[in-house]
């Protein structure tokens, strides 16, 4: 939660995008404290034009709180902790584009944001492991890094960046809440926040059923999502997903399909050849 040394313009901000996502966050007496001539800045950085896991939750965060057209604060949006990939940035829907083009921001040498939200993996955080934009910028305020990882432990250097770099933490469970803690970061600064669901994209009234062959009314069917980044990733489990899938459906007459949807990342789609 913010400290009592952070500024009120910085709890003021955090409340109103938390209220988005149901984070019970303290807003009693936030627009009473003071009163600044502009509104604070809340500066999203995420990997908005990669596709992937972080993006595709970036754009529901971020479509969330554009939403709710605060008067609390004003919203940046900038590309970060990841290349742009052509592919997938040129084909993105019109409503996404619109979301950009309100609220893109690039310049570099501009005020720092009041509060940065840096949604990526901890190695892009400032100072960061590779070559991206910086966040949080130096002068931000309040600095919130949001990450996960699926896995029992963290790796290794991840909590130290997280308690040295950050004010707070986002993380999408409990599990991951405690594996964090586990690890060392903490528990103070570890926040969870559930991930964003747009649920006009995902209405199951208007979604046009994926075709799949030899399947009935009677056939359960199962889903898992995960990238190809040029091997299959072992964190996703997906080896231990097709043992238990496998050992529970053993049997000629078990009506049940598993399907696996993936896409390519920085690498090829022809998985046939892999």
């Amino acid at each position: 939660m913010l400290p009592d040394s952070k500024t009120m313009r910085a709890a003021s901000a955090i409340t109103s995008i938390a209220l988005v996502v149901s984070v019970l966050l303290p807003c009693a007496q936030v627009l009473a404290d003071e009163v600044s001539t502009t509104a604070p800045v809340v500066q999203w950085y995420a990997p908005f034009l990669s596709g992937g896991g972080y993006c595709s939750e970036a754009i529901s965060f971020v479509g969330a709180v554009d939403n709710v057209k605060s008067p609390l604060f004003s919203l940046r949006i900038t590309q970060h902790g990841d290349s742009v990939n052509p592919s997938f940035s040129t084909t993105l829907p019109t409503d996404i584009q619109a979301l950009f083009r309100s609220h893109w921001f690039t310049s570099p040498s501009a005020t720092p944001p009041t509060i940065a939200i840096c949604h990526s993996e901890p190695g892009a955080w400032n100072p960061p492991r590779y070559q991206t934009s910086l966040c949080p910028p130096q002068g931000t305020e309040y600095a919130i890094g949001r990450t996960m990882f699926e896995t029992d432990r963290l790796p290794s250097g991840w909590a130290q960046r997280m308690d040295g770099i950050m004010d707070e933490i986002w993380v999408p469970t409990t599990f991951a809440k405690s594996i964090f803690e586990a690890a060392g970061v903490p528990a103070n600064k570890v926040v969870v926040v559930p991930e964003a669901i747009d649920v006009e994209f995902f209405d199951p009234d208007t979604a046009t059923p994926l075709p799949l062959d030899g399947i009935t009314e009677a056939t359960t069917v199962f889903l898992s999502i995960f990238k190809y980044d040029r091997v299959w990733e072992e964190r996703k489990g997906w080896k231990s997903l097709l043992k238990a899938y496998l050992a529970a459906f053993s049997r000629a007459d078990d009506d049940v399909v598993l399907v696996l949807l993936t896409n390519a990342y920085h690498s090829s789609s022809d998985f046939a050849v892999r």
